[in-house]
């Protein structure tokens, strides 16, 4: 009988820890201060000095569940419209299944006068690989930054009036890190 107990005890603890696993989701990130940290993708990232951590909801963007897209964090610099938004995009194999065809779709989508100011590639030293793609718009200074978490791209968009900001966004995200939690 006792046996018994422990079984159905032990059986038990392992059920509510598997649906403790299973209730994680994509959306399961959050600031503190001006870190940004992930606990379903592991990962965590600094904005910089002159962003500010933005609620999700403060955006027109909100989760797509046909897109297999959601808004993951939002730093914006004041009331302006620069800054960098981060979202999960769920892998979609036939459309995109990495990160260079996630590109292309972006490279594909800039508007006639756009200027493509670069691209690259990038291992940092947590092992994420990002790439990357820049281009102006006007007065504004873009950037597409992509990594890849299992099934996930985290897909941060980052918009700036000066290429030195940008470059500063870029290094931040490209400085993410994996977390253990």
């Amino acid at each position: 009988m006792r046996l018994r107990r422990r079984a159905l005890f032990v059986a038990f603890i392992v059920a509510i820890t598997s649906l403790r696993a299973y209730a994680q989701s994509s959306k399961d990130g959050s600031f503190r201060g001006k870190t940004f940290t992930d606990s379903y993708f592991k990962i965590a990232f600094d904005l910089p000095p002159f962003l500010n951590p933005q609620p999700v909801n403060s955006l027109s963007i909100h989760a797509s569940e046909t897109l297999d897209a959601w808004p993951m964090a939002v730093g914006r610099e004041g009331s302006e419209s620069y800054g960098i938004v981060v979202i999960s995009q769920r892998l979609k194999p036939g459309k995109f299944s990495s990160s260079q065809d996630y590109l292309q779709i972006v490279r594909n989508s800039r508007s006639q006068g756009d200027v493509i100011a670069g691209s690259g590639h990038k291992l940092n030293a947590y092992g994420l690989t990002f790439d990357w793609l820049d281009w102006k718009a006007g007065h504004e200074y873009n950037s597409a930054v992509i990594t890849q978490r299992g099934d996930y791209l985290i897909v941060a968009r980052c918009n700036s009036k000066s290429d030195e900001e940008l470059k500063l966004m870029k290094n931040a995200l490209v400085g993410m890190r994996i977390t253990s939690r």
